[in-house]
């Protein structure tokens, strides 16, 4: 075979490859912007209620339709004398269906979350801290994960893992 054959075929090859792989291979095309509306207010001396509502802004910048399951994971800082520094708690849970056709945009919205803060150290309570964007697609893959702190995105494993009301550390 002539070395322009060679390349002939190698591009052929490649176009074929191409081609077999299923659309969701392309999801990581996708752009991730959080909006935050939150809101503390004093319910008593020691008392905070936090309110929370977090806007998801997705981009798809394929030709390809992306179809997924996005997690919002919203993240407290303990408040609690004895535990390490870096301890958090879960605060809450949300999951919804993602579907963004070709080039589209797409904002989901969380429903609110409040969460009573006792600012006291014995209180075991937490403060929100951050929140964590996690998209899978159909077949459970981690495709993107994004968080509105950078030292959540270096967490993003143990977040996936803890439940609500759950408490983690950064070990």
């Amino acid at each position: 075979m002539t070395g322009r054959g060679l390349r002939v075929y190698a591009y052929g090859a490649l176009l074929a490859a191409l081609a077999a792989l299923p659309a969701v291979a392309f999801f990581e095309d996708i752009t991730v912007e959080i909006d935050q509306d939150t809101d503390k207010e004093w319910v008593g001396f020691y008392d905070q209620l936090e309110t929370m509502l977090f806007t998801i802004k997705l981009k798809n910048t394929t030709q390809e339709v992306q179809r997924g399951k996005m997690w919002v994971y919203v993240v407290g800082e303990t408040n609690t004398r004895g535990r390490k520094k870096d301890s958090y708690s879960m605060l809450d849970i949300q999951k919804m269906p993602v579907k963004l056709e070709r080039y589209e945009e797409g904002e989901y919205q969380t429903k609110e979350i409040e969460n009573d803060n006792v600012e006291r150290w014995y209180s075991g309570s937490s403060t929100y801290y951050g929140v964590m964007v996690v998209i899978k697609d159909l077949d459970g893959n981690v495709i993107v994960a994004k968080s509105n702190r950078q030292k959540l995105d270096k967490l993003t494993d143990e977040i996936m893992k803890t439940k609500k009301g759950d408490t983690f550390d950064d070990d």
